[in-house]
């Protein structure tokens, strides 16, 4: 598949109706009565200009306030508070920010540069005094508790599953349900009309285009966008589709992208051919639900245009479908349930949470099914051309039935260092390397740590948490920073009743609740760090759903899908909590050794039973982060 795309500094509002995908902001204060959206600034002389900017694009933006010139005035001074009382006394901590202002200065103005880590602005304000020989008056002051809204870009209908480049400027989106194509232009039809392929000449007009209406149906075939942040906005780059395109494929499952955005891995688990390894013969249907994943490169041909290819299609080694498609179930391996790239783009984990055999450690037997559903995870690699192989085919070291090994996956920078969870694997153990050959604790959950030395892989860690219970289900979700050495893991339905950081882990008196968990690896010894709970806990939330680590590892998301708060943005009101399963996410911020909450996210648009936060991803070591939701395929950067 070859895709050229145009430069998207003047995207316009048909560009993203053509592609199915809106880009809109969201500006003014909270619309719901019963929400403290604290003093109202709307008519001060100080009033918010604009919200992006692309002077630095190690930054999300600025917030540029304005105000008019005032007579006798010689100077300004800007000042900002950031929490409003700091000292409790019932009055704001200004504190002036940047030189002085002179006179006559155009434009008249003061900005302060911002990134997710300033999203804490329930009470935070700003204030402008003019000045004269004889001293400084207050002009005016405004918050920012209303701003977040001007930082959220929704990209609607873009889809749940999505991968942020770690330079910032590049977010692929995963829309697994996308059921409606544009049919694609070519060079060379013979007929002035669009054929049953859904393809069309380059001699047709524009006017003879919308005539045609060029759209086909393919039910749930799945699709992927590719965004671009530049020029302070997002922008439609491209819309990949597989190469072997079918109804129910469900393309666009899972989505991983490396460092720079240039190689980029799509998921369909849907997929149904029989072929296995790389390359092969994708246009059959004889092993349904077996999964594929599609790996894709992107080339800059210069002058603002930029071309995708799709470089390889993979199959499992040991491709197997679901015997009885027609039972209503889902039966096969399930091929790209999870898809982790390296920094680099050259190593490729994928994982297949369905897969059978009862192969225990590395390239063991993959022909024997004697373990439904045990779970299995492929590690690929490029070898240049591109070439990409098969490395490795991993189990861990207590496989069986019923574990879903691969549900959860991540992997480091270098490629070198990959875990993976298994949510339903059933020890009582606690801690690093215990027995994990007992099943005393149905469904408590465990993580497995592997490390490649040259292309040879081994087990290193099984990791379990402290105080494991039935049902918990550790390892849903999990992820690595870039070094490897930060393992950060969610146990959406762990029960403990308690709020916060490193809290009692063992109680079970708040169902479903869920939690996470931080482990550091040192001298080659992993412990646990830090245990948290969200600060508005409650029952059925399953927070730890998703959790990723910025970069570094010194921040932390975790989101709460089924959470029921109400409230609107950045840092409102936890305690309303009757819009059950709207979602929300959870940033956490680390000093040292100690681990705070920063921000309590939620979108928008908040609704019943969106699940804001079915997926997340970070980048620029934490400065950026994109939540999706389920019930309106919708994602929203910060």
């Amino acid at each position: 598949m070859r895709l050229i795309c145009k430069p998207v500094s003047a995207v316009t509002a048909l560009i993203f109706a053509m592609a199915g995908v809106g880009l809109s902001g969201c500006a003014g204060g909270n619309t719901d009565p019963d929400l403290d959206t604290g003093p109202d600034f709307s008519d001060s002389p100080v009033q918010v200009k604009t919200t992006f900017t692309d002077t630095d694009p190690q930054l999300f933006g600025e917030i540029v306030f304005v105000w008019d010139e005032v007579a006798g005035a010689t100077h300004y001074k800007f000042f900002y508070d950031p929490d409003g009382d700091s000292d409790d006394d019932g009055e704001p901590e200004f504190v002036q920010v940047g030189a002085d202002i002179p006179t006559g200065t155009d434009p008249l103005e003061a900005a302060l540069a911002i990134s997710v880590h300033l999203f804490d602005w329930d009470n935070a304000r700003f204030r402008v005094d003019w000045c004269d020989a004889m001293g400084c008056t207050e002009l005016g002051q405004q918050v920012a508790s209303f701003l977040s809204r001007f930082f959220i870009s929704p990209l609607i209908n873009a889809g749940t599953a999505l991968a942020y480049a770690e330079d910032g400027a590049t977010l692929v989106v995963g829309a697994p349900r996308t059921s409606i194509f544009e049919c694609e232009v070519l060079v060379a039809v013979p007929e002035d009309e669009v054929d049953e392929e859904c393809e069309y000449p380059d001699t047709l007009t524009p006017e003879e285009v919308d005539e045609l209406f060029l759209q086909e149906s393919i039910p749930f075939a799945g699709s992927a966008g590719v965004f671009i942040f530049q020029d302070g906005i997002w922008g439609l780059q491209a819309i990949l589709k597989a190469s072997n395109i079918e109804e129910f494929d469900a393309f666009g499952s899972a989505v991983a992208i490396s460092d720079d955005g240039n190689t980029l891995a799509v998921s369909a688990i849907g997929e149904d051919s029989n072929a296995t390894g790389i390359d092969g013969d994708g246009a059959n249907n004889d092993e349904p639900d077996s999964g594929a994943v599609y790996v894709f490169q992107r080339t800059d041909l210069g002058g603002g245009m930029f071309e995708w290819n799709e470089v390889a299609y993979i199959k499992a080694s040991n491709t197997e479908g679901d015997p009885d498609p027609d039972d209503g179930v889902f039966g096969g391996d399930g091929f790209g349930n999870k898809l982790e790239l390296s920094g680099d783009g050259t190593t490729l984990a994928v994982s297949a949470s369905r897969e059978d055999s009862n192969a225990l450690g590395i390239d063991g037997d993959q022909l024997d099914n004697s373990a439904a559903d045990a779970g299995a995870v492929y590690v690929f690699r490029d070898f240049g051309g591109p070439l990409w192989m098969q490395e490795a085919y991993i189990k861990p070291s207590n496989t069986d039935a019923g574990d879903v090994f691969g549900s959860g996956m991540a992997l480091s920078a270098s490629g070198d260092r990959l875990a993976v969870g298994a949510p339903l694997e059933a020890s009582g153990a606690f801690g690093i390397n215990g027995d994990g050959f007992n099943n005393t604790a149905a469904g408590s959950g465990a993580v497995y740590v592997f490390e490649r030395s040259g292309s040879s892989w081994s087990q290193h860690s099984y990791i379990k948490a402290m105080s494991p219970d039935p049902n918990d289900e550790f390892g849903f979700s999990i992820d690595l920073n870039a070094a490897g050495d930060v393992l950060a893991v969610g146990a959406g339905k762990e029960d403990s009743v308690e709020r916060g950081v490193n809290v009692d882990q063992t109680n079970n008196d708040s169902v479903n609740s869920g939690a996470a968990y931080v482990f550091e690896e040192s001298g080659g010894a992993w412990a646990q760090t830090a245990f948290f709970k969200a600060s508005n806990a409650d029952p059925i939330d399953q927070f730890g759903f998703v959790v990723k680590l910025s970069s570094s590892g010194d921040a932390l998301v975790a989101t709460s899908v089924w959470e029921g708060g109400r409230s609107q943005g950045i840092n409102g009101n936890e305690l309303l909590d009757d819009f059950v399963g709207a979602g929300a996410g959870y940033l956490f911020l680390r000093d040292g050794m100690s681990w705070q909450q920063q921000s309590y996210i939620k979108a928008p648009n908040n609704s019943p039973n969106a699940n804001f936060g079915f997926d997340v991803d970070m980048a620029l070591d934490g400065e950026r982060l994109a939540i999706s939701d389920f019930l309106n395929s919708s994602v929203y950067t910060f």
